[in-house]
């Protein structure tokens, strides 16, 4: 565990590490040089060497107030890349960079990204890609569909890989290249009127709760639960996650067939999108089990069903 502490001096907040045997010529290289993506070195008698980080936020710091943008996540990306080369030509091995979102810092544009060197026997590169799955999968910001995509992606490329510079940007700028509004499609429609079936035998249930006619809501769509109409999907914002847990931005259904991560629900480009993230139960559009993680446009009318839990789009 990296022992650390935040103190300040002279009017500037400075960064110190309470245990850390590093070699007299790291030092010296660190404060005659501004190593790029680096922070700053300096001596000092009672603390022994200072990390200047004032006007900087903690990685962890920026992300939680602002969440990651797939912008933010390219030029975290390239700083990793060129702080590699840099420390390289100093002799530097890699393993001394500590990949920690605490303390690991950026300015307040997100334009530059700083580092520090700590000298531990137990670091690890494979901290690298704990920290990126950890920041992908948490604090990545989701505005449409290829967010989605991407994040899907690159959480899957590292299941069983360790974080790669050029095969992650591989994945991005692939699916950046994508023409999404040619993937999302329907599936096939039944011919038999099996919605109107559903919809006559829940009529007096709508009636009696007209909050959700089948007709537009303002402010966006609603997908209502056919066995109990007072259970409602609102789709008045740019993401829903299908659960059976209670978490931020999930929609709980207290069901056992429904997973921790059923499906998403968005809105893209006016149109009500259901993604299916891998379920084992499955997501279902007027009875047709569709495919994972593929997006799928619906209407109103149609049966949208996660596992045997049924709503009506509205």
């Amino acid at each position: 565990m990296v022992e650390y502490a935040i103190i300040n001096k002279n009017n500037k907040n400075y960064l110190y590490f309470n245990k850390n045997s590093m070699p007299q010529y790291i030092i010296e290289m660190q404060v005659e040089n501004n190593i790029t993506n680096i922070l700053k070195a300096y001596r000092d008698v009672e603390f022994s060497l200072l990390y200047d980080i004032t006007s900087l936020k903690s990685l962890k710091k920026f992300f939680v107030e602002d969440g990651a943008t797939l912008s933010h996540i390219n030029i975290f990306m390239e700083s990793v890349y060129i702080l590699k080369k840099s420390i390289n030509e100093y002799l530097i091995d890699e393993k001394y960079i500590i990949y920690d979102e605490n303390l690991i810092f950026a300015d307040t544009k997100f334009n530059k990204i700083y580092f520090c060197i700590y000298f531990m026997e137990d670091n690890n590169v494979d901290n690298l890609t704990k920290l990126f799955k950890y920041i992908v999968g948490n604090y990545f910001f989701i505005n449409g569909f290829k967010e989605i995509r991407i994040r899907e992606e690159i959480l899957k490329y590292l299941k069983t890989n360790t974080y790669k510079y050029s095969d992650i940007k591989n994945i991005i700028k692939n699916i950046d290249n994508i023409n999404m509004a040619k993937e999302i499609e329907s599936p096939k429609k039944f011919e038999f009127p099996f919605k109107n079936l559903l919809v006559n035998r829940n009529e007096k249930k709508l009636k009696q709760n007209n909050t959700c006619e089948l007709k537009n809501i303002e402010g966006g769509s609603c997908l209502t639960n056919i066995s109990d109409v007072t259970k409602k999907i609102f789709i008045n914002q740019e993401e829903f996650v299908i659960s059976r847990n209670t978490l931020t931005k999930l929609y709980d259904i207290s069901n056992k067939k429904i997973g921790r991560s059923h499906a998403r629900i968005y809105l893209e480009n006016d149109k009500v999108v259901v993604f299916d993230l891998g379920s084992k139960n499955g997501t279902y559009i007027n009875g047709e089990r569709i495919d994972k993680r593929t997006p799928f446009s619906v209407e109103k009318g149609d049966i949208v069903s996660f596992a045997d839990e049924e709503f009506i789009v509205c």
